[in-house]
């Protein structure tokens, strides 16, 4: 509980700083470039740097991870940097996604991680072991 009371403080207090530093280097997607848009002035497009902050950092300061964690804690902090570099510079679809497939081999090859087992709603439990 400790750790979603964080992140959502931690979301609530870096949006606004999000949405200024956006505005202040340009990040920003704006309605007459490239493509037409629905929204008719310039919209921050750095968003995912508040909602990361308010994952990664109460994770690291409530879980400490090591050994699998950390692969998991390791990979997402990429994936934050891939969509970083996205909303700023723009990837191609093929660039991104060979970027997300190569930062998710991070844990499932350097730590070990495996998915043996999930359990979903309906469908049940499934074992891959």
């Amino acid at each position: 509980m400790w750790g979603l009371l964080a992140a959502v403080v931690i979301v609530l207090a870096a949006t606004p700083l999000t949405v200024r530093l956006a505005h202040a280097i340009g990040a920003v997607d704006r309605p007459d470039r490239d493509r037409p848009r629905i929204h008719q002035h310039a919209i921050p497009r750095i968003g995912g740097l508040a909602i990361a902050a308010g994952i990664l950092i109460p994770y690291l300061a409530i879980v400490q991870p090591d050994g699998k964690l950390l692969g998991i804690a390791i990979g997402a902090g990429l994936i934050c940097v891939v969509g970083l570099i996205d909303d700023l510079r723009g990837l191609p679809p093929g660039v991104k996604m060979l970027a997300v497939v190569a930062v998710a081999c991070i844990p499932v090859f350097g730590y070990g991680m495996r998915f043996e087992h999930i359990s979903l709603p309906v469908i049940g439990n499934m074992d891959f072991a």
